[in-house]
C-alpha cells in the first residue's frame, strides 16, 4: 500500500499567527512535524497558502505546495493538495502541522490500520482527563470529540451499516455524550457498501 502524508500548515491563524514558523528548539514547529513524518513516510508535503512557508519548508530540503487561501479546513486544503501533486498513493495521511512532538508509532499505528481492506478513514484520539478541563472543553471546537458508551461503543453519529472499532480502549467513562479514557485510543471507520 502506498501512503502520502500531507501536513496542512496556515500561516494566518487566528490564535497564533505564523505558529508554523515559530521556533522551537532552533527549529521552524513545520520542520519538527515534516522530520517526524518522513521518519516512516516517503511522500512528504507541506500544504499551506503562504510563500514564507514554502520559502522554509524548501530552506530545509522538504516538499512544499501552495494551495488556495480560502479553504474553510485543513481537508479541504489537503484534498487540493493531493490533486496539484497528482498522488498515485492509496492513503493520504493528514497530519497536523502544529504536531511537534508527534510519534512515528502514531503514524505507524496509522497506517497499520489500512491493512485491513475495510478500512476507510481512522484517527487517533486522546480521551480528556477527569478534570476541570473535561468541563471547560466539554462544548469546544477547538477540541474534536468522539462518544462512547461504557461498553467502549460510539454513540450515534455513524452512517448506517458502519463498524466502528476503539482499541486499545481502557476503562470508559461517559459524562453526557463525552468519553475518557485512561489511554490513547484508536478509532476505526469501516463502512460495509
Amino acid at each position: 500500500m502506498k501512503f502520502i502524508g500531507i501536513i496542512p500548515a496556515r500561516y494566518a491563524s487566528t490564535r497564533f499567527p505564523g505558529k508554523p514558523l515559530a521556533l522551537l528548539g532552533g527549529k521552524p514547529i513545520i520542520q519538527h512535524v515534516y522530520e517526524q513524518v518522513k521518519r516512516c513516510i516517503d511522500d512528504v508535503w507541506v500544504a499551506t497558502d503562504d510563500q514564507r512557508i514554502i520559502d522554509v519548508v524548501s530552506a530545509f530540503g522538504g516538499k512544499a505546495i501552495m494551495t488556495s487561501d480560502s479553504h474553510k479546513s485543513g481537508t479541504d486544503r489537503i484534498h487540493e493538495a493531493a490533486d496539484l501533486v497528482k498522488t498515485d498513493a492509496d492513503v493520504i495521511i493528514n497530519i497536523q502541522g502544529d504536531e511537534p512532538f508527534i510519534a512515528k508509532e502514531q503514524i505507524e499505528t496509522i497506517c497499520q490500520c489500512f491493512d485491513d481492506s475495510r478500512t476507510q478513514i481512522a484517527t487517533l484520539a486522546k480521551p480528556f482527563e477527569k478534570d476541570i478541563n473535561l468541563i471547560r472543553n466539554f462544548h469546544s471546537y477547538n477540541y474534536a470529540k468522539f462518544s462512547l458508551t461504557n461498553n467502549n461503543e460510539t454513540e450515534g453519529g455513524g452512517v448506517e451499516g458502519d463498524e466502528i472499532v476503539v482499541e486499545e480502549a481502557a476503562e470508559a467513562a461517559v459524562v453526557g455524550k463525552l468519553a475518557w479514557c485512561a489511554d490513547i485510543q484508536l478509532v476505526v471507520l469501516f463502512h460495509e457498501p
